[in-house]
């Protein structure tokens, strides 16, 4: 299960001294590195990798939580750079193509983000992250066709996916149909969010109970 804040911290303490007894001890650094990410120590995790790939250049975990690191430190070409070197190690690992694809998102790097996602797919076509990224693309570059088509795609190979059923929701309201985004959202499975999906289910409801009420408002003075 999850750790307190002060386990976390005895860890930390714990395995940092392991490291200073045995630098070379790889398995204490990964754990050091672990350990400092969980507690949203980003710097000096992404120290501890570094050190691992010191030690280790062929580490492709070690390569993958380096660029997480540098990825929430908005160090974004290092990050990029160590995506790609984690690819090179594990090129059959969907999930680093999925971090490479938000990074270039991120930089409004598109058509860089969208091949991230649909090589991600080649390896697993039943990643709905996938699917829903694809999609989230579309709709930012305002094709949503586009978008509609990655959605029903994407709810073929994981029929009930909420995150799925979410940016169709969110697709309804764009293409001005409040009721039927409103039905959606009602009807899909929101404690089976991922976590950070969450806050976008709750501000595209209260979204939608808006845009009914306003257009029943609007219907009733006609």
């Amino acid at each position: 299960g999850l750790r307190s804040a002060r386990e976390w911290e005895r860890a930390e303490g714990s395995d940092g001294h392991a490291v200073r007894l045995r630098p070379a001890y790889r398995s204490a650094l990964v754990k050091l590195g672990t350990v400092r990410m969980a507690l949203a120590h980003s710097e000096l995790a992404l120290e501890s990798f570094l050190a691992v790939l010191a030690l280790d250049p062929s580490n492709a975990d070690a390569s993958f939580n380096a660029a997480l690191c540098q990825h929430l430190l908005r160090q974004f070409d290092a990050a990029q750079a160590s995506y790609q070197r984690a690819i090179e190690l594990d090129p059959r690992n969907p999930v680093t193509h999925m971090q490479l694809g938000r990074l270039h998102n991120e930089r409004l790097e598109t058509d860089d983000a969208l091949r991230e996602f649909r090589k991600a797919l080649d390896l697993n076509p039943r990643d709905a992250e996938a699917w829903a990224e694809i999609a989230i693309v579309h709709e930012q570059t305002n094709r949503l066709d586009d978008a509609a088509r990655a959605i029903v795609a994407g709810l073929a190979a994981v029929p009930g996916d909420p995150g799925l059923q979410l940016e169709q929701a969110k697709l309804d309201r764009r293409n001005g149909d409040a009721e039927a985004s409103l039905r959606g959202l009602r009807g899909l499975d929101h404690a089976r969010l991922h976590p950070r999906r969450r806050p976008q289910f709750q501000d595209d409801m209260g979204g939608a109970r808006r845009a009914v009420g306003e257009t029943a408002g609007a219907a009733a003075g006609t």
